[in-house]
């Protein structure tokens, strides 16, 4: 390669890597405490009420997880009795994304039949990948699920049976996570970098040939630049190829941008997809729980839930809601194969 590539290529990745350089500083814990967000009694986000068991209810089968080493790792079933209702995506309007639900309410069924295709075709039940910028690195982003006495669900308990459910997926460092790595990167085999991707696999191909997940939950917060054109272009280039692969996408909305949130919504739409609206989650916070225009606020352990946190930070909600998220679409899709 000429010197002069090298340098075209050098600096467009420092562009796209200076956009989303990873979270923040911690953030000091405000003095005046903002509104307390995502308690049980409230009803933004909602959490996941408890079913009431009845005496017809019957265990789901046993699932049995093969490794990409093809060895048959058994993993934890749920029984019907913990298991919600199904309850079908309900109507939406993209102009109204901000009044949408923190946790989807439902899954379409498009997405039903697909998990099912996906699962037929070999993807992996207890399988999910993250696919985004640096707000989803494991560092901040889901991976203490994974780590005993790392994490402390408070009134959330609930949400353990997911934890156990996706165990291995939570700390995984995706090949489609990055900073910088924005929705047209992630389809760029230039900016591959995990040595068991494959020669000209871009980073969302080669994460999903590696994981074979039947979730991918994916959450971005550039917009490339600001040009909506190419963030639509590239955003449904990404939707599509994820379900050509016949693997369900959960769209996260950014923290504070509405351009880009009102795309999302679009999409969705158009898709039947359903959406983790972090967005609405963030807003009751102070300063909508961002610090700095972008970065999120962080204090305390942000994988605690438990009262005795109090006032939760912005990492805090962004890690509890997409845990939710990702709850609420695994429950309604497992839901639809019993009933099925």
């Amino acid at each position: 390669m000429k010197p002069v590539h090298r340098l075209l290529l050098a600096l467009v990745a420092l562009i796209l890597i200076t956009g989303c350089a990873g979270p923040g500083a911690a953030a000091s814990a405000p003095t005046s405490a903002p509104t307390a967000v995502l308690q049980p009694t409230q009803t933004e986000p909602r959490p996941l009420a408890e079913p009431t068991p009845t005496p017809t209810d019957t265990a789901i089968a046993p699932t049995v997880r093969v490794d990409v080493t093809g060895t048959p790792t058994p993993r934890p079933t749920r029984t019907a009795t913990t298991l919600p209702t199904l309850t079908s995506l309900p109507t939406r309007d993209p102009a109204d994304w901000e009044t949408w639900p923190v946790v989807p309410e439902g899954v379409s069924a498009a997405m039903v039949a697909l998990y099912q295709a996906g699962l037929d075709a070999g993807n992996l039940p207890h399988r999910f990948s993250k696919v985004g910028d640096c707000q989803n690195i494991s560092t901040y982003f889901l991976a203490n699920y994974d780590r005993a006495n790392r994490y402390d669900l408070g009134q959330y308990t609930s949400l353990q049976e997911t934890i156990d459910w996706y165990a291995g997926s939570f700390k995984r460092d995706s090949a489609a996570v990055r900073g910088g790595l924005n929705v047209a990167a992630v389809q760029n085999p230039l900016f591959t970098r995990s040595k068991e991707c494959k020669k000209g696999e871009n980073p969302l191909a080669c994460e999903v040939r590696l994981n074979q997940p039947s979730l991918v939950l994916v959450s971005y917060e550039e917009l490339w630049d600001g040009n909506t054109e190419k963030y639509e272009l590239h955003y449904t280039r990404l939707i599509e190829y994820l379900l050509e692969q016949q693997v369900v996408p959960i769209l996260g909305t950014t923290a504070n941008n509405k351009k880009a949130n009102r795309i999302i919504a679009e999409l969705a739409v158009r898709y039947d997809l359903p959406v983790w609206n972090l967005w609405a989650a963030l807003q009751p916070l102070r300063r909508h729980g961002i610090v700095d225009g972008f970065h999120l606020t962080q204090w305390g352990n942000i994988f605690d839930f438990s009262p005795s946190q109090g006032t939760l930070s912005g990492w805090h909600v962004r890690n509890l809601t997409g845990l939710q998220a990702l709850d609420a679409v695994h429950r309604a899709l497992e839901q639809a194969q019993v009933e099925q």
